[in-house]
């Protein structure tokens, strides 16, 4: 009986030890007792981590921008010319950096990431809907990147080993993609115009991956607007310049063979069939390994960070971002990312179909803080999960405003979604997802605005008779880091437990 007590004690202690350790360091702003609502991944990024400076997001961005060579290569993939395409990517990745710049300031401000900027637009409840789904696409990008980079060591192989890769038999006899192959289509003016409404809703919403995920990188920034120029320009130039590759060599080898070959890999094999010369295969087998580690960098800062960050506010008591690279790496596996490259249109479907969802999720956000909090946000209450909050908790946790504005634009486009995903609809709904982004950024915006207009919720309220950043500019002049420091006795804004003082004057429950 002693034994079994003590083999029974012994088990239960390490339980209880394993439980322990499973379990995240509390953040300093979590004061509340009950429900975890910070850990130290969601709070804002301390002075000495802000380090970010113009030449990183250059870097970063140049890093990203070898992904436009398959988005740009994929519109002469749908029957558009590479003029056309050409047009496109710029006018696109002109957007999408200017949205960058816009999304990028509170947490380059504020130091908060997507997850924290999320509640103080969507509510403590309501953020959690735009956090899941934010970590769906992480989730769905990170898989896709993977494959990519596969796809490249792929080639590392061909280039070493040549037919004796190749030729190793499947003894499983599995087949891994639907290898389609595209001709050049001819196609009215109503046909040409709405594919290039199609491509460049397609084309946007790829960019919509790092808009929305661009937070998680802003949050860093040395300075407040040290991030701005680099990411506009090396968006709006080097990024289109990178699918303008993609695009002339599509186009060139559809010339030459009559095949539309536009993923990377795809060319890469194709050049060691035509010459398995030594000095190709040197050539291609570096120029795969370049491919590999641009992709595993763009892949960690574009998807890891910002999935590990959304599952860190998901369940912050025992997830962090660490955690979470963890846990994207084992979904990827379960996405089947070679299906979404199966084919130039299914990878334009795929990157269109998120798009109606991502759109008003950034507009919203952006018009929240320029517009109606006017810039001014308050650190202390995004980590206060209850009624006593006097700006983020809205109606029971949720900004419902918010939430009208995002349904009505996604609304108008949900019909070509699910047209996307494979249901017969009318043409009139295959036209309205074509329009996509486009029409769903704009919509979220102005409906929010003029809801919060008439309908104004707390914290517009809370905001008004406030400069334009009013609260990041004092809390820079009283402790010269952008929010409140303990050793002053605010805590980062909070006194004691019961008491709650925001630094805009506003003083609630004691």
């Amino acid at each position: 009986m002693m034994i079994k007590s003590r083999v029974k004690n012994w088990g239960s202690e390490w339980a209880q030890q394993f439980k322990e350790d499973l379990q995240v360091q509390k953040s300093s702003h979590e004061v509340i007792e009950g429900r975890i609502w910070s850990n130290q991944d969601l709070d804002p990024t301390p002075p000495e981590k802000r380090n970010w400076t113009w030449m990183n997001y250059g870097l970063y961005f140049i890093g990203c921008g070898f992904n436009s060579w398959t988005g740009g290569s994929s519109v002469i993939g749908v029957g558009l010319g590479w003029k056309t395409a050409i047009a496109i990517m710029f006018v696109t990745q002109a957007i999408s950096g200017l949205c960058c710049v816009l999304i990028g300031k509170p947490a380059a401000r504020y130091h908060i990431g997507f997850p924290a900027m999320s509640r103080t637009v969507y509510g403590m409840y309501g953020s959690y809907y735009q956090v899941i789904v934010r970590a769906i696409l992480a989730a769905v990008w990170y898989a896709t990147q993977m494959y990519a980079g596969a796809s490249y060591l792929e080639i590392c192989f061909k280039a070493i080993f040549g037919h004796h890769f190749t030729d190793i038999p499947n003894q499983s006899k599995g087949k891994l993609a639907l290898e389609d192959s595209l001709d050049s289509k001819k196609m009215s003016t109503s046909q040409t115009a709405w594919m290039v409404i199609y491509a460049m809703t397609s084309t946007i919403s790829n960019g919509a991956a790092y808009i929305e995920s661009f937070s998680d990188m802003a949050r860093w920034s040395k300075t407040p607007h040290g991030y701005m120029l680099p990411t506009f320009a090396v968006q709006t130039v080097f990024n289109p310049l990178s699918a303008v590759f993609g695009i002339l060599g599509t186009s060139a080898l559809q010339v030459k063979t009559g095949q539309i070959i536009w993923k990377p890999w795809d060319i890469m094999s194709y050049i060691l069939e035509q010459d398995f010369s030594s000095g190709t295969r040197f050539g291609i087998f570096l120029l795969a390994l370049l491919w590999i580690g641009t992709t595993v960098c763009q892949n960690f800062s574009s998807n890891l960070i910002p999935f590990g960050s959304d599952v860190s506010m998901l369940w912050p008591r025992h997830i962090t971002m660490t955690r979470g690279f963890i846990v994207v790496h084992l979904l990827a596996w379960c996405i089947c990312p070679w299906k979404i490259y199966a084919s130039a249109t299914t990878f334009l479907d795929f990157m269109g179909a998120y798009g109606i969802f991502m759109g008003p999720a950034v507009s919203i956000m952006i018009c929240e803080y320029f517009l109606v909090c006017r810039g001014n946000i308050f650190i202390p209450s995004i980590y206060i999960g209850n009624s006593s909050n006097p700006n983020y908790w809205y109606t029971r946790g949720w900004n419902i405003q918010a939430y009208v504005a995002y349904i009505v634009s996604v609304g108008l486009c949900f019909v070509g979604f699910v047209n996307r995903v494979g249901a017969d609809v009318p043409d009139a709904g295959v036209k309205l997802g074509y329009l996509g982004w486009f029409l769903t950024f704009p919509t979220g915006f102005i409906v929010y605005y003029f809801v919060t207009l008439v309908w104004p919720h707390q914290n517009a309220k809370n905001v008004k008779g406030l400069r334009f950043e009013q609260n990041a500019i004092e809390a820079d002049a009283l402790d010269g880091v952008g929010m409140g420091s303990e050793e002053d006795g605010s805590g980062g804004g909070f006194n004691t437990k019961d008491q709650i003082v925001v630094k805009s004057g506003i003083q609630v429950e004691e």
